[in-house]
């Protein structure tokens, strides 16, 4: 048979105590994060994807009022990306 001495059993409860509070902690966070995620709107049609948004030159970075940071190609901006992941960052 085996013999458990009282520092054994502390240690034994203690760890189950842990086990059980890590459990339970992490299912709350879960069941707490359970928002999904909304596009923004462009043009009136809702937007999923930042890969969804109009390409043109007209958006290609530079000094210009529409240019954007994003691009597609080397000849191709992404306009209204700035506003798109600006939108998706504070939601």
């Amino acid at each position: 048979m085996l013999k458990i001495t009282g520092n054994q059993a502390m240690a034994i409860t203690l760890f189950v105590f842990a086990i059980i509070v890590y459990s339970r902690v992490s299912t709350y966070q879960q069941s707490k994060s359970g928002g999904a995620p909304v596009g923004a709107a462009a043009a009136g049609k809702a937007v999923k994807s930042i890969f969804d948004l109009p390409c043109s030159e007209e958006c290609l970075p530079g000094p210009s009022a529409s240019a954007s940071y994003y691009t597609n190609r080397a000849s191709c901006g992404v306009c209204g990306a700035q506003q798109f992941v600006r939108n998706e960052a504070t939601q």
